[in-house]
């Protein structure tokens, strides 16, 4: 992800105005879509009827039909997403050769 590219980060997700690769493949989530965060405290769209939803490995995909918002209960400011084509990724640290998953 070319981090001059970052539309916003909500904690640990950073989410950058994309293209789909044609290899993902879009289905339509049937409920709230869960990017990241634990059950008690995930960062979620409740506005699922606006989103398209695929994923190819650790990379998310979002298509967005209509303006949606991206919360996570308390721990963040809900942030507005327009319109477009997202990717969506977790924030990792490096440590030599290794990278770990930045937790929220």
């Amino acid at each position: 992800m070319d981090m001059d590219q970052i539309f916003a980060r909500h904690g640990d997700l950073v989410i950058n105005r994309s293209p789909i690769p044609k290899s993902v493949k879009l289905s339509e989530p049937k409920s709230t879509v869960v990017l990241a965060g634990r059950e008690s405290a995930p960062h979620a769209i409740a506005e699922f009827q606006h989103v398209l939803y695929g994923q190819e490995g650790a990379i998310q995909y979002l298509r967005i039909a209509q303006p949606v918002e991206l919360s996570h209960s308390e721990r963040h400011k809900t942030i507005a997403l327009p319109p477009g084509d997202y990717q969506v990724a977790s924030l990792a640290e490096m440590n030599g050769d290794l990278a770990r998953a930045v937790e929220d």
